[in-house]
């Protein structure tokens, strides 16, 4: 199988790489999205915290399925223990589905005109002299490469994109975290994301608690 040619490559099927197929789809550009799992959203990275900002800026309305939970109170705890509320006033937060979320992002993006591959993971990119002309990528199928004018790296974090390339990071630490998903817990207002400052919590950095 020859080079899938097009003008536009984005690796990574995240908000970011979605909302950026979109809006190349929407303004005449050939477009491919391509995603390293079988489905947009999975598995999920962050604490699928958002505001309502982000999700009109998405395209899809702030409600059920993309959505879990409203959030209008941020309970900010200092190391000794006592808290202040911070309240939203009319621009409320969300706490979100984001295998639905990301799902819906991918899926406006492809209603716009961009080709989705999922299942499909970026391996390399493809050089024109010193100029980015694609990328190579392997998928169940075997092989593939794609020729394009631009490539857009929204692969996260480890971007290969990025490496590749030879593009510096931002921040020269990296920071441990880790993530839990809790079930069964009462909580006395699920309306309110609790932040974590002190050692005891987060040594050197913070803890958030999102209910959904």
């Amino acid at each position: 199988m020859g080079p899938i040619v097009c003008d536009v490559v984005v690796v990574g099927a995240g908000p970011a790489g979605s909302l950026a197929a979109r809006a190349a789809a929407e303004n005449g550009a050939e477009t491919v999205l391509l995603e390293e799992h079988p489905q947009p959203g999975t598995p999920v990275y962050c604490a699928e915290g958002l505001s309502v900002g982000g999700i009109l800026d998405g395209g899809l309305e702030p409600r059920p399925p993309y959505v879990a939970q409203e959030i209008k109170t941020a309970r900010v705890f200092a190391p000794g223990g006592r808290h202040l509320d911070l309240t939203s006033g009319e621009w409320t937060g969300y706490t979100l589905n984001r295998e639905v979320f990301d799902k819906a992002l991918a899926d406006k993006a492809v209603e716009a005109g961009a080709r989705l591959f999922t299942s499909t993971r970026v391996v390399d990119l493809v050089w024109d002299g010193s100029r980015v002309a694609g990328v190579k990528a392997v998928s169940e199928g075997g092989p593939l490469e794609f020729r394009s004018r631009v490539v857009i790296g929204a692969d996260g974090h480890w971007s290969i994109v990025r490496r590749r390339a030879g593009l510096q990071r931002y921040f020269a630490d990296y920071v441990s975290c880790a993530q839990y998903q809790l079930g069964g817990l009462k909580l006395e207002d699920p309306t309110v994301n609790e932040f974590y400052l002190g050692a005891r919590y987060a040594p050197g950095g913070y803890a958030w608690v999102f209910p959904k």
